[in-house]
């Protein structure tokens, strides 16, 4: 990713707990709709 490579100010970024880019949402996601991704990563191993 480069910086401008993002296309606004609200887009969401889900990052792995290593710190690496996992998802990129649009601005108009809702947190409940990544919440399966979210829960996903969460069960993952360090």
């Amino acid at each position: 990713m480069k910086t401008n490579d993002i296309r606004w100010n609200w887009e969401k970024f889900l990052i792995t707990r290593s710190g690496k880019p996992y998802m990129r949402y649009d601005p108009n996601t809702r947190p409940q709709d990544i919440r399966n991704d979210i829960m996903f990563l969460l069960q993952q191993d360090t």
